[in-house]
């Protein structure tokens, strides 16, 4: 199962794509991305930034459209089962479901929550808004642990990572209120994801991450370098594929569906 909502992460951000593969690209063990599933999405959901599942639901995903303040729940055929508006039009680069609540990444970086069990709700106003958590800087990824109630983000470009060969992260630590406190940081060093690209580029801009549960990896998606980053639980790189332009035009979400 998670083979299939692998591939579909990638897909529904790719509404262009071409239905032929002329080079084969290789894949990770027990994926093909050479032949994924393609999913057509609804007009307003043209810019998807961002998607996850809740809990062990494999059958919902839930989806942010860039720029617009509201969270999408979506059967895998693509159709939209509810619509929940959380505020203002604005930067919203990812989406997380952890702990009973609902997570939205804006890209300075500012997260805002709201209960789970408001999905459906037309318009919601139990959000918390929470700036500061983070530094100064663009974010695009963001993965909430369910095991653990963290929440992991990564930097897109943050000043500390500013002619350094690396890229930062930071984890936050999710309270039983929905709040957020800073727990950590960590970095992954970019030398060698470029290194495993045959590439002389030095600036790696991820679009979003998930950790697969199963193999104990990260993967790490940038759409800017169209490439699949998988790290092991420290952060170290282990594999780097490149991804078919014609495909993938534009990943900027990845998701797998809970064990």
């Amino acid at each position: 199962m998670i083979n299939r909502f692998l591939t579909v992460a990638f897909v529904t951000i790719a509404l262009s794509a071409c239905s032929q593969v002329e080079k084969e690209y290789e894949s990770p063990v027990g994926y093909d991305f050479n032949k994924p599933e393609l999913i057509k999405m609804p007009s307003n959901l043209v810019e998807i930034s961002g998607h996850t599942f809740a809990n062990s639901d494999k059958e919902t995903i839930y989806t942010i459209q860039d720029e617009d303040a509201i969270v999408y729940s979506l059967k895998p055929d693509g159709s939209v089962t509810s619509e929940t508006k959380f505020g203002k039009h604005g930067d919203f680069e990812d989406v997380a479901i952890v702990n009973n609540y609902v997570i939205i990444l804006r890209s300075d970086g500012t997260l805002l929550n709201f209960p789970f069990s408001e999905m459906g709700v037309a318009h919601t106003s139990l959000v918390q808004e929470l700036p500061n958590l983070l530094p100064k800087g663009e974010y695009e990824g963001m993965f909430a642990r369910s095991d653990s109630k963290e929440i992991y983000v990564l930097c897109k470009k943050c000043e500390a990572d500013k002619n350094q060969e690396q890229l930062s992260g930071y984890v936050l630590q999710m309270s039983d209120s929905g709040g957020l406190t800073a727990k950590s940081t960590f970095t992954i060093n970019t030398a060698s994801i470029f290194e495993k690209l045959g590439s002389k580029k030095t600036k790696f801009n991820p679009s979003a991450l998930a950790f697969n549960s199963q193999t104990k990896e990260w993967y790490v998606v940038s759409s800017v370098n169209k490439a699949l980053v998988i790290l092991d639980e420290s952060w170290n790189v282990k594999n780097v594929y490149k991804l078919n332009s014609s495909l993938f035009n534009q990943p900027e979400g990845i998701a797998l569906e809970a064990d």
